[in-house]
């Protein structure tokens, strides 16, 4: 992950804001007590392997983004990447904390089997974009980042097909700019942001989320179509 505290603070804006999109306004809308056996066993394994990682840094060896070795056809690595972090303890902290954040808000919108979709394709999209586009940006480094943003911009994807009250459409549209701003920046994550919000778009197209599972301010507004 970058080291820069600006693209740090206008990430956590970000996130903050995709998080408000997705309907959580406390902290209890945080827990993560309704989480599926499959949600809390990807995020205890990311967490467990990252731990490992400080105690056995092979495992970073092994499991990180190379862009050389993925061209070269490791293309595991693509994926496997999410597993260790790059960066330093603080990163890593942070990095782990905003999956477990942004998981049961995800899986509470879209439901358990489009949630794990959504996170696998961000983590694929991010990869191959650190690996082939942005080589040599800010925040291409090996970590679950991409795949957090990308699935925290799901949420504003929804939304944006979904007529949400003006309040959660501003902190969509902050979600976006930063995204955008961030890209032109030149760091990677703000790809990854916007991608999660283009492949939220996209799945609430095709296969809308239950309208129940909306937050329940969206609901009189809604225009994308409940799915039976």
């Amino acid at each position: 992950m970058s080291t820069g505290p600006m693209a740090s603070v206008l990430l956590a804006v970000a996130l903050v804001s995709c998080l408000y999109v997705g309907g959580a306004r406390t902290l209890a809308d945080l827990r993560f007590d309704d989480v599926s056996r499959a949600g809390k066993g990807l995020c205890a394994v990311v967490v467990a392997v990252s731990i490992a990682q400080w105690i056995f840094p092979v495992l970073g060896t092994w499991f990180a983004r190379d862009p050389v070795l993925v061209r070269d056809g490791q293309w595991w690595r693509v994926v496997t990447s999410a597993f260790v972090q790059s960066g330093g303890v603080v990163a890593t902290v942070l990095g782990l904390a905003a999956l477990v954040v942004v998981v049961p808000v995800a899986e509470r919108a879209w439901g358990a089997p489009r949630a794990a979709l959504l996170l696998v394709a961000g983590q694929v999209v991010f990869g191959l974009a650190s690996t082939f586009v942005f080589t040599g940006a800010s925040g291409a480094g090996t970590g679950v980042a991409g795949a957090v943003g990308a699935l925290a911009g799901s949420l504003v994807g929804v939304a944006a097909l979904s007529g949400p009250p003006r309040r959660t459409a501003v902190a969509a549209i902050v979600a976006f700019a930063i995204g955008l701003g961030l890209v032109v920046a030149d760091d990677v994550r703000g790809f990854a942001l916007l991608a999660g919000i283009l492949l939220g778009a996209a799945l609430a197209t095709v296969s809308p989320p239950r309208h129940e599972r909306l937050p329940q301010a969206w609901r009189t507004a809604q225009r994308v179509p409940p799915q039976v």
